[in-house]
């Protein structure tokens, strides 16, 4: 059997969803779309983010250097703990979906 590796961070972000923001959310429209463009562009990124600042004992540097070129880490990372699995659902019929909580401040 053939595992559904996530090869590229593409078949990823083709199948998230941004959930329907409800009538009373303080998030408009364009916020959503800025959120979404800038995750999509953390999704495309190499390994760990270097301008964010991650206390070495979480990250360390040699942790760092293991996925410095990755170009599928960050994609590969957030499947995981969106889904709990590293490799794609079997089924073509799958979304990711992103939910309002997610764009608290």
């Amino acid at each position: 059997m053939q595992a559904n590796i996530l090869r590229e961070p593409k078949e990823l972000i083709e199948r998230l969803k941004i959930v329907e923001l409800p009538y009373d959310s303080p998030f408009t429209e364009d916020l959503v779309m800025t959120y979404q463009v800038k995750f999509t562009r953390y999704l495309r990124g190499t390994g760990h983010p270097i301008h964010v600042s991650i206390p070495p004992d979480v990250v360390t540097p040699e942790m760092r250097v293991e996925v410095a070129d990755d170009p599928v880490y960050r994609a590969r990372a957030f499947l995981k703990s969106a889904t709990g699995f590293s490799a794609l659902p079997a089924s073509r019929d799958w979304h990711v979906k992103v939910r309002e909580f997610l764009f608290s401040v």
